[in-house]
Protein backbone atom coordinates (compact mmCIF):
# COMPACT_ATOMS: atom_id res chain seq x y z
CA UNK A 1 0.00 0.00 0.00
CA UNK A 2 1.61 2.96 -1.32
CA UNK A 3 2.57 6.03 1.37
CA UNK A 4 0.70 9.18 1.03
CA UNK A 5 2.20 12.27 2.75
CA UNK A 6 -0.13 15.49 3.48
CA UNK A 7 2.42 18.51 3.83
CA UNK A 8 1.21 21.31 6.06
CA UNK A 9 3.45 24.50 5.69
CA UNK A 10 2.25 27.25 8.35
CA UNK A 11 3.57 30.71 9.46
CA UNK A 12 1.36 32.13 12.78
CA UNK A 13 -1.76 30.67 12.04
CA UNK A 14 -2.75 28.51 14.79
CA UNK A 15 -5.82 29.48 15.27
CA UNK A 16 -6.72 27.79 11.44
CA UNK A 17 -4.25 24.99 11.84
CA UNK A 18 -5.72 23.00 14.15
CA UNK A 19 -8.83 22.48 12.51
CA UNK A 20 -6.86 21.67 9.29
CA UNK A 21 -4.79 19.16 11.16
CA UNK A 22 -7.94 17.81 13.33
CA UNK A 23 -9.42 17.39 9.48
CA UNK A 24 -6.35 15.24 8.50
CA UNK A 25 -6.38 13.22 12.06
CA UNK A 26 -9.51 12.09 11.15
CA UNK A 27 -8.60 10.24 7.65
CA UNK A 28 -8.60 6.62 7.76
CA UNK A 29 -6.04 5.93 4.98
CA UNK A 30 -3.94 3.01 6.85
CA UNK A 31 -0.58 4.09 4.91
CA UNK A 32 -0.92 8.06 6.03
CA UNK A 33 1.72 10.51 7.39
CA UNK A 34 0.91 14.18 8.36
CA UNK A 35 4.23 16.44 8.20
CA UNK A 36 3.34 20.03 9.61
CA UNK A 37 6.71 22.41 8.53
CA UNK A 38 6.69 25.65 11.32
CA UNK A 39 7.64 28.66 9.59
CA UNK A 40 9.45 29.46 12.89
CA UNK A 41 5.72 30.79 14.47
CA UNK A 42 5.83 32.71 17.35
CA UNK A 43 1.99 31.59 18.06
CA UNK A 44 1.38 28.80 19.71
CA UNK A 45 1.57 25.65 16.98
CA UNK A 46 4.06 24.17 18.07
CA UNK A 47 1.89 23.62 21.42
CA UNK A 48 -0.89 23.13 19.02
CA UNK A 49 0.97 20.08 17.02
CA UNK A 50 2.11 18.88 20.76
CA UNK A 51 -1.23 18.63 21.73
CA UNK A 52 -2.61 16.04 19.70
CA UNK A 53 -0.02 13.11 19.99
CA UNK A 54 -0.29 10.93 17.08
CA UNK A 55 2.12 8.64 15.42
CA UNK A 56 1.28 9.32 12.28
CA UNK A 57 1.71 13.18 13.05
CA UNK A 58 5.59 14.85 12.38
CA UNK A 59 6.81 18.57 13.32
CA UNK A 60 9.36 20.58 11.86
CA UNK A 61 10.91 23.75 12.37
CA UNK A 62 13.02 26.72 10.48
CA UNK A 63 15.22 28.42 12.95
CA UNK A 64 13.79 31.73 11.61
CA UNK A 65 11.58 32.80 9.05
CA UNK A 66 11.58 31.67 5.42
CA UNK A 67 9.87 32.98 2.33
CA UNK A 68 6.49 31.15 1.45
CA UNK A 69 8.53 29.14 -1.24
CA UNK A 70 11.88 28.33 0.89
CA UNK A 71 9.49 27.07 3.77
CA UNK A 72 7.94 24.58 1.11
CA UNK A 73 10.94 23.75 -0.29
CA UNK A 74 12.13 22.87 3.41
CA UNK A 75 9.19 21.18 4.38
CA UNK A 76 9.22 18.87 0.87
CA UNK A 77 12.77 17.97 1.75
CA UNK A 78 11.64 15.55 4.39
CA UNK A 79 9.04 13.73 2.09
CA UNK A 80 11.10 10.50 0.39
CA UNK A 81 8.70 7.85 -0.82
CA UNK A 82 4.67 7.19 -1.87
CA UNK A 83 2.95 10.32 -2.87
CA UNK A 84 2.25 13.76 -1.09
CA UNK A 85 0.31 16.22 -1.43
CA UNK A 86 0.93 19.93 -0.03
CA UNK A 87 -2.24 21.97 1.41
CA UNK A 88 -2.99 25.18 3.03
CA UNK A 89 -2.83 25.81 7.17
CA UNK A 90 -6.93 26.59 6.50
CA UNK A 91 -7.63 23.74 3.93
CA UNK A 92 -8.55 20.53 4.46
CA UNK A 93 -8.61 16.55 2.28
CA UNK A 94 -11.63 15.16 1.84
CA UNK A 95 -12.36 11.91 3.70
CA UNK A 96 -12.05 9.18 1.10
CA UNK A 97 -9.89 11.20 -1.13
CA UNK A 98 -6.62 10.06 -1.14
CA UNK A 99 -8.44 6.45 -1.75
CA UNK A 100 -10.09 7.69 -4.50
CA UNK A 101 -6.93 9.67 -5.86
CA UNK A 102 -5.17 6.22 -5.51
CA UNK A 103 -7.68 4.47 -7.45
CA UNK A 104 -7.95 6.89 -10.18
CA UNK A 105 -3.81 7.04 -10.36
CA UNK A 106 -4.00 3.29 -10.40
CA UNK A 107 -6.23 2.94 -13.40
CA UNK A 108 -4.96 5.85 -15.97
CA UNK A 109 -1.29 4.97 -14.68
CA UNK A 110 -0.16 8.55 -14.09
CA UNK A 111 1.92 9.79 -11.21
CA UNK A 112 0.20 13.29 -11.04
CA UNK A 113 -3.35 13.73 -9.89
CA UNK A 114 -5.24 17.16 -9.68
CA UNK A 115 -8.57 17.63 -8.63
CA UNK A 116 -11.50 20.49 -8.39
CA UNK A 117 -11.94 21.83 -4.58
CA UNK A 118 -14.46 22.80 -2.64
CA UNK A 119 -14.14 26.25 -1.30
CA UNK A 120 -14.92 27.58 2.16
CA UNK A 121 -14.91 31.09 3.06
CA UNK A 122 -14.03 31.06 6.63
CA UNK A 123 -16.11 33.54 8.42
CA UNK A 124 -12.64 36.04 9.22
CA UNK A 125 -12.78 36.91 4.85
CA UNK A 126 -16.60 37.35 4.59
CA UNK A 127 -16.34 40.16 7.89
CA UNK A 128 -19.53 38.58 9.16
CA UNK A 129 -21.16 35.64 10.96
CA UNK A 130 -20.90 33.11 8.85
CA UNK A 131 -18.60 30.90 6.81
CA UNK A 132 -19.55 29.68 2.76
CA UNK A 133 -19.44 26.63 1.62
CA UNK A 134 -18.67 26.79 -2.23
CA UNK A 135 -19.75 22.74 -3.66
CA UNK A 136 -18.53 21.84 -6.49
CA UNK A 137 -20.65 18.82 -7.75
CA UNK A 138 -19.29 17.44 -10.95
CA UNK A 139 -17.95 13.85 -11.52
CA UNK A 140 -15.77 12.06 -13.56
CA UNK A 141 -12.18 12.93 -14.80
CA UNK A 142 -9.93 13.34 -17.56
CA UNK A 143 -6.45 12.48 -18.72
CA UNK A 144 -4.80 15.99 -19.61
CA UNK A 145 -1.21 15.78 -22.12
CA UNK A 146 1.19 18.80 -20.35
CA UNK A 147 3.01 20.18 -22.86
CA UNK A 148 -0.54 21.22 -24.86
CA UNK A 149 -2.06 22.53 -21.68
CA UNK A 150 1.21 24.26 -20.75
CA UNK A 151 0.93 26.53 -23.56
CA UNK A 152 -2.47 26.68 -23.36
CA UNK A 153 -1.85 28.55 -19.83
CA UNK A 154 0.57 30.72 -21.67
CA UNK A 155 -1.78 31.97 -24.01
CA UNK A 156 -4.09 32.97 -21.70
CA UNK A 157 -6.59 29.43 -22.73
CA UNK A 158 -6.63 27.78 -19.76
CA UNK A 159 -6.06 28.39 -16.43
CA UNK A 160 -2.82 26.75 -14.25
CA UNK A 161 -5.63 25.30 -11.68
CA UNK A 162 -7.20 23.47 -13.50
CA UNK A 163 -4.89 22.71 -16.64
CA UNK A 164 -1.65 21.55 -15.04
CA UNK A 165 -0.28 19.18 -12.48
CA UNK A 166 0.16 21.55 -9.48
CA UNK A 167 1.46 20.33 -6.10
CA UNK A 168 -1.31 22.08 -3.65
CA UNK A 169 -4.67 21.21 -2.11
CA UNK A 170 -6.25 18.65 -4.05
CA UNK A 171 -2.86 17.74 -6.16
CA UNK A 172 -0.83 14.88 -5.78
CA UNK A 173 2.52 13.85 -6.78
CA UNK A 174 4.51 10.40 -7.12
CA UNK A 175 7.89 11.16 -4.97
CA UNK A 176 10.24 9.95 -7.47
CA UNK A 177 8.69 12.25 -9.75
CA UNK A 178 10.03 15.46 -7.58
CA UNK A 179 13.22 13.81 -6.84
CA UNK A 180 14.04 13.68 -10.55
CA UNK A 181 13.16 17.20 -10.50
CA UNK A 182 15.14 17.99 -7.97
CA UNK A 183 18.12 16.25 -9.75
CA UNK A 184 17.90 17.99 -12.37
CA UNK A 185 17.14 21.83 -11.19
CA UNK A 186 18.51 21.61 -7.18
CA UNK A 187 14.83 21.93 -6.35
CA UNK A 188 11.01 21.67 -6.59
CA UNK A 189 9.75 24.89 -5.70
CA UNK A 190 11.08 28.50 -7.13
CA UNK A 191 9.68 32.00 -7.42
CA UNK A 192 7.02 33.83 -5.97
CA UNK A 193 4.39 31.65 -6.07
CA UNK A 194 5.84 28.13 -5.51
CA UNK A 195 2.38 26.33 -6.43
CA UNK A 196 2.27 28.00 -9.66
CA UNK A 197 5.85 27.21 -10.39
CA UNK A 198 5.53 23.22 -9.55
CA UNK A 199 2.76 23.15 -12.20
CA UNK A 200 5.16 24.20 -14.75
CA UNK A 201 8.08 21.87 -13.38
CA UNK A 202 6.21 19.03 -12.91
CA UNK A 203 4.99 19.45 -16.47
CA UNK A 204 8.43 18.85 -17.49
CA UNK A 205 9.02 15.51 -16.16
CA UNK A 206 5.49 13.72 -16.91
CA UNK A 207 3.69 13.73 -19.62
CA UNK A 208 0.42 13.33 -18.95
CA UNK A 209 -1.48 13.31 -15.39
CA UNK A 210 -5.46 12.96 -14.63
CA UNK A 211 -7.50 15.83 -13.60
CA UNK A 212 -10.43 15.11 -11.24
CA UNK A 213 -13.91 16.94 -11.71
CA UNK A 214 -15.03 15.73 -8.28
CA UNK A 215 -12.75 17.43 -5.88
CA UNK A 216 -10.18 15.77 -3.43
CA UNK A 217 -9.78 18.92 -0.83
CA UNK A 218 -11.74 21.75 0.30
CA UNK A 219 -9.50 25.27 -0.66
CA UNK A 220 -10.03 27.10 2.49
CA UNK A 221 -9.39 30.89 2.46
CA UNK A 222 -9.02 32.69 6.02
CA UNK A 223 -7.75 36.09 7.26
CA UNK A 224 -4.56 34.65 6.92
CA UNK A 225 -4.18 34.00 3.26
CA UNK A 226 -1.02 36.02 2.31
CA UNK A 227 -1.33 35.45 -1.42
CA UNK A 228 -4.54 35.83 -1.81
CA UNK A 229 -4.19 39.41 0.13
CA UNK A 230 -1.48 40.62 -2.09
CA UNK A 231 -2.69 39.36 -5.66
CA UNK A 232 -6.33 38.93 -5.69
CA UNK A 233 -8.75 41.80 -7.07
CA UNK A 234 -8.55 44.83 -4.18
CA UNK A 235 -11.96 45.25 -4.50
CA UNK A 236 -11.99 42.00 -3.29
CA UNK A 237 -9.91 42.40 -0.11
CA UNK A 238 -10.90 44.08 3.41
CA UNK A 239 -8.35 45.56 5.94
CA UNK A 240 -8.09 42.68 7.61
CA UNK A 241 -5.88 41.58 4.50
CA UNK A 242 -3.77 44.52 4.74
CA UNK A 243 -1.05 42.61 7.08
CA UNK A 244 -1.10 39.24 5.44
CA UNK A 245 -0.12 41.08 1.98
CA UNK A 246 3.00 43.23 3.90
CA UNK A 247 4.30 39.62 5.21
CA UNK A 248 4.16 37.63 1.55
CA UNK A 249 5.65 40.57 0.14
CA UNK A 250 8.16 41.47 2.61
CA UNK A 251 9.28 37.94 2.40
CA UNK A 252 9.82 37.43 -1.40
CA UNK A 253 13.66 37.91 -0.99
CA UNK A 254 15.07 37.31 -4.03
CA UNK A 255 12.64 34.48 -5.32
CA UNK A 256 10.92 37.31 -7.53
CA UNK A 257 12.68 36.90 -11.23
CA UNK A 258 13.85 40.30 -12.28
CA UNK A 259 11.61 40.08 -15.63
CA UNK A 260 8.31 40.95 -13.23
CA UNK A 261 9.24 44.17 -11.66
CA UNK A 262 7.00 45.11 -8.82
CA UNK A 263 4.76 48.35 -8.40
CA UNK A 264 7.15 51.15 -7.27
CA UNK A 265 5.57 50.88 -3.70
CA UNK A 266 7.20 47.11 -3.65
CA UNK A 267 3.53 45.38 -4.23
CA UNK A 268 2.94 42.75 -6.72
CA UNK A 269 0.39 43.79 -9.74
CA UNK A 270 -2.53 42.19 -9.25
CA UNK A 271 -2.50 39.86 -11.96
CA UNK A 272 -2.78 35.74 -12.19
CA UNK A 273 -1.41 35.58 -15.85
CA UNK A 274 2.05 37.91 -14.56
CA UNK A 275 2.41 35.47 -11.40
CA UNK A 276 2.64 32.30 -14.60
CA UNK A 277 4.99 34.61 -16.20
CA UNK A 278 7.04 35.01 -13.53
CA UNK A 279 7.16 31.54 -12.94
CA UNK A 280 8.01 30.72 -16.48
CA UNK A 281 10.70 32.77 -16.93
CA UNK A 282 11.91 31.13 -13.06
CA UNK A 283 11.21 27.98 -14.87
CA UNK A 284 12.86 28.61 -18.41
CA UNK A 285 16.30 29.32 -16.33
CA UNK A 286 16.93 25.70 -15.10
CA UNK A 287 14.70 23.55 -17.51
CA UNK A 288 14.61 23.27 -21.56
CA UNK A 289 11.20 25.29 -22.48
CA UNK A 290 12.80 26.53 -26.12
CA UNK A 291 9.79 24.31 -27.74
CA UNK A 292 7.30 26.57 -25.90
CA UNK A 293 5.98 29.88 -28.17
CA UNK A 294 6.40 32.80 -25.09
CA UNK A 295 6.60 36.12 -26.54
CA UNK A 296 6.62 39.03 -23.51
CA UNK A 297 5.20 41.35 -25.33
CA UNK A 298 2.42 39.04 -25.76
CA UNK A 299 2.29 38.03 -22.25
CA UNK A 300 2.03 42.43 -21.49
CA UNK A 301 -1.20 41.99 -23.89
CA UNK A 302 -2.44 39.52 -21.74
CA UNK A 303 -1.99 41.19 -18.66
CA UNK A 304 -3.46 44.47 -19.85
CA UNK A 305 -6.26 42.56 -20.69
CA UNK A 306 -7.04 41.07 -17.74
CA UNK A 307 -6.50 43.86 -15.72
CA UNK A 308 -9.30 45.55 -17.81
CA UNK A 309 -11.54 42.92 -17.41
CA UNK A 310 -10.84 43.23 -13.27
CA UNK A 311 -10.49 47.30 -13.36
CA UNK A 312 -7.39 47.80 -12.59
CA UNK A 313 -5.74 48.62 -15.73
CA UNK A 314 -5.00 52.43 -13.91
CA UNK A 315 -2.65 50.63 -11.24
CA UNK A 316 -0.53 49.04 -14.40
CA UNK A 317 0.00 52.27 -16.16
CA UNK A 318 2.83 53.55 -14.15
CA UNK A 319 4.62 49.89 -14.13
CA UNK A 320 4.20 49.16 -17.61
CA UNK A 321 7.00 50.73 -18.77
CA UNK A 322 9.00 49.27 -16.18
CA UNK A 323 8.39 45.82 -17.63
CA UNK A 324 8.89 47.02 -20.74
CA UNK A 325 12.68 47.50 -19.84
CA UNK A 326 12.44 44.54 -17.84
CA UNK A 327 11.96 42.20 -21.22
CA UNK A 328 13.66 44.76 -23.75
CA UNK A 329 10.26 45.32 -25.33
CA UNK A 330 9.13 48.79 -26.79
CA UNK A 331 6.02 50.62 -24.89
CA UNK A 332 4.00 49.16 -28.59
CA UNK A 333 4.91 45.80 -28.39
CA UNK A 334 1.96 44.73 -26.90
CA UNK A 335 -0.44 46.46 -29.14
CA UNK A 336 -0.54 44.22 -31.35
CA UNK A 337 -1.34 41.29 -29.75
CA UNK A 338 -4.41 43.25 -28.08
CA UNK A 339 -7.22 41.52 -30.22
CA UNK A 340 -5.52 37.56 -29.33
CA UNK A 341 -5.16 38.37 -26.16
CA UNK A 342 -9.16 39.36 -25.93
CA UNK A 343 -10.04 36.46 -27.39
CA UNK A 344 -7.80 33.85 -26.10
CA UNK A 345 -8.79 35.41 -22.01
CA UNK A 346 -12.67 34.70 -23.36
CA UNK A 347 -11.98 31.13 -24.26
CA UNK A 348 -10.72 30.79 -20.58
CA UNK A 349 -13.67 32.76 -19.16
CA UNK A 350 -15.97 30.16 -20.86
CA UNK A 351 -13.76 26.93 -19.63
CA UNK A 352 -14.14 28.23 -16.31
CA UNK A 353 -17.90 29.18 -16.67
CA UNK A 354 -18.29 25.28 -17.38
CA UNK A 355 -16.13 23.79 -14.70
CA UNK A 356 -18.42 25.70 -12.44
CA UNK A 357 -21.60 25.11 -14.06
CA UNK A 358 -22.55 22.34 -11.25
CA UNK A 359 -21.35 24.48 -7.96
CA UNK A 360 -23.75 25.57 -5.36
CA UNK A 361 -22.21 28.25 -2.33
CA UNK A 362 -23.99 27.30 1.17
CA UNK A 363 -23.82 28.77 4.39
CA UNK A 364 -21.13 26.50 6.49
CA UNK A 365 -22.44 24.44 9.07
CA UNK A 366 -22.09 25.61 13.32
CA UNK A 367 -20.04 23.18 14.41
CA UNK A 368 -16.94 22.74 16.79
CA UNK A 369 -14.61 22.48 13.68
CA UNK A 370 -15.50 24.92 10.92
CA UNK A 371 -13.70 22.57 8.28
CA UNK A 372 -15.18 19.10 9.37
CA UNK A 373 -18.45 20.68 7.43
CA UNK A 374 -16.78 18.33 4.85
CA UNK A 375 -18.73 15.37 6.04
CA UNK A 376 -22.21 17.49 5.96
CA UNK A 377 -21.08 18.86 2.66
CA UNK A 378 -20.73 15.01 1.63
CA UNK A 379 -23.99 14.08 2.47
CA UNK A 380 -25.62 17.43 1.07
CA UNK A 381 -23.67 16.64 -2.46
CA UNK A 382 -25.42 13.20 -2.86
CA UNK A 383 -28.45 14.59 -1.80
CA UNK A 384 -28.60 17.52 -3.79
CA UNK A 385 -27.41 16.33 -6.61
CA UNK A 386 -30.70 13.71 -6.91
CA UNK A 387 -33.06 16.05 -5.61
CA UNK A 388 -32.18 19.18 -7.08
CA UNK A 389 -29.78 18.41 -10.55
CA UNK A 390 -32.81 20.18 -12.43
CA UNK A 391 -33.02 23.36 -10.77
CA UNK A 392 -29.28 23.68 -10.85
CA UNK A 393 -29.75 23.34 -14.88
CA UNK A 394 -32.26 26.30 -14.89
CA UNK A 395 -29.40 28.55 -13.14
CA UNK A 396 -26.66 27.53 -15.21
CA UNK A 397 -28.97 28.21 -18.00
CA UNK A 398 -29.98 31.74 -16.50
CA UNK A 399 -26.21 32.16 -15.71
CA UNK A 400 -26.90 31.93 -12.02
CA UNK A 401 -24.36 29.77 -10.88
CA UNK A 402 -24.45 30.33 -7.23
CA UNK A 403 -27.69 29.18 -4.90
CA UNK A 404 -27.59 31.42 -2.17
CA UNK A 405 -29.22 29.64 0.38
CA UNK A 406 -28.26 29.53 4.62
CA UNK A 407 -27.61 26.22 6.01
CA UNK A 408 -26.69 26.05 9.80
CA UNK A 409 -24.42 29.28 11.07
CA UNK A 410 -20.71 28.94 11.72
CA UNK A 411 -18.46 31.02 13.91
CA UNK A 412 -14.56 31.09 13.50
CA UNK A 413 -12.78 30.38 16.97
Amino acid sequence: MDKVTIVIPTRDRADVLRYSLQSALSLTYPNLAILVSDNACIDDTAEVVARLQDDRLTYVRVPERLSMTENWEFALSHVQEGWVTVIGDDDAVLPGGIERMLAIANRANVSAVRSATHMYHWPSILEGEFGSLNLQMRTGHRVIKTAPALQSVLDGKSYYKYSLPVLYTGGFVRTEILARLRARTGRVFNGIAPDVYSSIAISQEIDRFVYLYEPLAIDGQSKHSGGRAALAPAKLNGTHYLEPAKKFISELGSSRHPKAPLHADGSIPRSLQLVFFEAFCQASSVLDLANFSFDPAAQLALIEEEARWSRQSVNLTPWIPEFCAANEIGPGDAKRWRRWAKRNLWQRQVKLLFLMQLSVSKKAGDLENPLKTIEDAIQFISVWSLSQRDRVREHVISMRLFLKQKLIPSREK
